[in-house]
């Protein structure tokens, strides 16, 4: 009895030390392990520009092709060979200069002959004059003889007028753009191929062909902006418009005479064209903020006042290397401009306007 009395403090001290050796290693709390986790954003990060739309011009595009504005076929108009070539293909001329000689033969000699028949039939005319008033020659004698000088002045006519077709002359201002034949060549009268072949290229001109859509835009005199592939922007004006559609495109044609001095723009180029259409409101936007809807939709991302993307359609109506004009939008948009790819309409993002940190 007394063993059991003498153990008994030793096992209840035990259980009291190991309580208080727990309460003494035991981590002390701090309020900010008992404050909830800090939310963090998970909306994606976008760049946006405020976009606010202005009045533009607006262009119809169209593509047309350079024309001579003036075309000619130089004959031969009488038989010989060709003495003498005074221009080559390529030469600019101007009006009346002489191009081709014709070897003359003996026509100098014709006219000769033909003057002499002349002095001859009018001598001989008035002569008869004299003696019909004195009963020695009837009127018909009178007659013929008139008939003779006439005759003999058309011959001479003739004879002056065939001289003058041993040379040929450029029509009017223009460059020399195919040579048929060669020198001492006999060269082919009227039903043939021509001797050589000239076309004007100031002005120029530029053919194109509108939809009927538009037709009522264009009028004759009205300007029109025309480019070429490394060649200045030039001003044209529209000279001719064909008053009947073409039945397979429904498009009419029109003529845009341009200057053209020295002929540096060449007949037969390519050519584009912007028709005016007026003026529209439109936003000004960098190219590569445009996108395709998942409906293959052409047009832009907007972020409206809740971070919710939108998108709406968009038409280019004008474009520069970087920049396009397009219509279809609010007067107002918060463009997005960088992450367009990777969000979708109805999406929330978390926009930066440019300029402010992303």
């Amino acid at each position: 009895m007394f063993t059991i009395i003498k153990r008994r403090p030793f096992v209840l001290i035990l259980p009291i030390a190991a309580v208080l050796l727990w309460i003494a290693i035991k981590p002390k709390s701090s309020s900010v392990d008992l404050a909830p986790p800090a939310e963090t954003s998970t909306a994606f990060k976008v760049v946006v520009q405020k976009s606010q739309s202005a009045l533009k011009d607006r262009f119809l595009p169209l593509v047309g092709r350079t024309e001579a504005s003036r075309t000619a076929n130089l004959q031969a108009q009488t038989a010989g060979a060709a003495q003498k070539f005074f221009v080559n293909e390529g030469d600019g001329v101007k009006s009346g200069t002489l191009c081709v000689k014709i070897d003359e033969g003996d026509r100098r000699a014709k006219i000769a002959s033909a003057k002499a028949a002349v002095k001859s039939t009018k001598d001989r005319y008035f002569i008869s004059k004299k003696l019909l008033e004195k009963k020695y020659r009837s009127v018909m004698d009178v007659s013929l003889d008139y008939a003779a000088w006439q005759k003999a002045l058309a011959d001479l006519e003739s004879a002056e007028l065939d001289l003058a077709h041993t040379e040929i002359h450029a029509p009017f201002d223009s460059v020399v753009t195919k040579i048929s034949s060669e020198e001492g060549e006999m060269l082919p009268l009227l039903s043939g191929e021509p001797v050589l072949k000239v076309a004007s290229l100031d002005p120029l001109i530029v053919v194109a062909h509108v939809n009927e859509l538009y037709r009522r835009y264009a009028q004759v005199g009205q300007p029109v902006e025309v480019l070429w592939e490394g060649i200045e922007q030039k001003k044209g004006t529209i000279s001719f418009i064909d008053p009947v559609a073409n039945e397979s495109t429904h498009t009419f044609k029109i003529k845009i005479t341009v200057d053209n001095k020295n002929h540096h723009i060449p007949g037969g180029l390519t050519t584009h064209l912007k028709l005016p259409l007026g003026q529209i409101q439109a936003h000004e936007i960098p190219a590569g903020s445009l996108v395709l809807s998942d409906q293959g939709t052409q047009g832009v991302y907007s972020v409206d006042g809740e971070n919710k993307v939108q998108f709406y359609p968009a038409e280019i109506i004008d474009s520069t290397e970087e920049k396009v004009w397009v219509t279809g939008l609010p007067e107002t948009v918060s463009l997005i401009i960088v992450g367009q790819g990777f969000v979708k309409e109805g999406v929330e993002v978390s926009p930066s306007v440019t300029g402010e940190p992303q």
